[in-house]
């Protein structure tokens, strides 16, 4: 075998031992992506984290709202909107919270009132 040929036949396994090497590499990576949270969860997060309530007392039913096509935050990001009703023995409140972007943008108390028995 003369050098040429030797030093083709090098570079010819060098480069087949690196394919086969990223082959397995990227066979082996894991293919799993962290779940995201829902607009429901994110707001829950916020109420309980954040304001600081304790959603354990509560009864606390969520309904998203889709809100009008052109509402949207600065013209540009859509909005989701998202609302819940926080019903104990006692009270009743009402919270609308906006995500624009996937980050909050505002909490709106609609409503409280006290529960007649």
């Amino acid at each position: 075998m003369t050098n040429d040929s030797r030093q083709k036949l090098l570079v010819i396994t060098v480069f087949l031992t690196m394919l086969l090497v990223s082959s397995v590499s990227a066979s082996l990576m894991p293919s799993v992506h962290a779940a995201e949270m829902t607009v429901q969860q994110k707001g829950l997060s916020i109420l309980s984290n954040v304001v600081g309530l304790d959603l354990a007392k509560y009864d606390v039913p969520a309904k998203e709202y889709q809100p009008d096509l052109q509402a949207s935050y600065l013209g540009v990001v859509p909005q989701k909107c998202v609302g819940y009703e926080l019903t104990s023995g006692e009270s009743k409140l009402k919270l609308l919270c906006t995500f624009a972007n996937g980050r909050l943008q505002m909490i709106q108390v609609l409503k409280k009132r006290m529960l007649q028995a």
